[in-house]
């Protein structure tokens, strides 16, 4: 997450067609670590059965919501100039970071 959040900042500073396009590869592959990762921190804090299943649950509604929502605003930001969508998910991944340190127990962070 940390990475997206540097990528997508630096993104929006950037005026090289060539690095914004390999600004936009780490930024997806960054993206895409971010969903075995969470599953994995799930799967370690949460035990078998209903409690577990409420948090994969919500994970679920999260990701589509956000899948959904990202479409949405994304679009919006666009009327604000393409640097926008670059600029905004920065500071948001950021604390997502930072949540991340302070709700996630160690023992599942280090898997």
């Amino acid at each position: 997450m940390a990475v997206f959040g540097a990528a997508s900042v630096v993104s929006a500073l950037l005026s090289n067609d060539l690095a914004l396009i390999a600004l936009r590869f780490v930024k997806g592959a960054s993206a895409a670590f971010t969903v075995p990762a969470g599953l994995s921190i799930i799967t370690t804090t949460f035990a078998e059965g209903s409690a577990r299943n409420r948090a994969l649950s919500i994970y679920t509604v999260c990701g589509a919501s956000g899948f959904s929502l990202g479409l949405v605003v994304g679009g919006v930001l666009t009327e604000l100039g393409w640097r926008a969508t670059f600029l905004v998910p920065g500071p948001l991944a950021i604390a997502l970071v930072a949540a991340g340190w302070a709700l996630i127990p160690r023992a599942a962070a280090s898997g």
